[in-house]
């Protein structure tokens, strides 16, 4: 689930294999569009980027898709992975710097992916010590969580 930065939009990523965009109008958060659907991947995550003007969408594939909210164009995009650094990585627990510029995807082995969330292009990855359980940016840091508790700060 992902709030516009700018207006009153939600976006709902489905068990369902389906994206739904809401009007929050404290009333009846009526559906904006008809959901759309991915017949091939079980939507994990979203977050608004660009600021605003596209959905970035990621499921447990190795691909993510930008959808833009304009012109209701759906792009598919290579996450990271062996060619940025090592680790495979699927692209359910992606997010953004607080800018907006910068996108991560944690992968396996301890390897979070950034990339840019312009290109889409997946440019390089940093090794935590043991799998990564979470990451978040602060300002311009990548914080990063191993699951034995330790934290990274790149």
């Amino acid at each position: 689930m992902a709030s516009h930065p700018s207006q009153p939009i939600l976006a709902v990523a489905g068990e369902d294999k389906s994206l739904c965009l809401f009007s929050l109008d404290h009333k009846a958060n009526a559906p904006l569009v008809p959901p759309l659907h991915f017949k091939d991947a079980t939507l994990r995550s979203v977050c608004f980027a660009r600021a605003g003007e596209e959905l970035l969408l990621g499921a447990r594939k190795p691909h993510f898709y930008a959808y833009h909210l304009q012109t209701g164009q759906l792009t598919q995009f290579r996450g990271g992975g062996a060619q940025v650094g090592g680790g495979e990585a699927t692209t359910q627990h992606m997010f953004l710097s607080p800018g907006g510029g910068m996108l991560a995807m944690r992968g396996s082995s301890g390897y979070v992916h950034l990339g840019d969330t312009h290109t889409k292009h997946m440019h390089s990855a940093v090794k935590c010590e043991g799998p990564a359980a979470a990451g978040t940016f602060l300002s311009d840091k990548l914080l990063a969580v191993a699951t034995q508790d330790k934290i990274f700060l790149y």
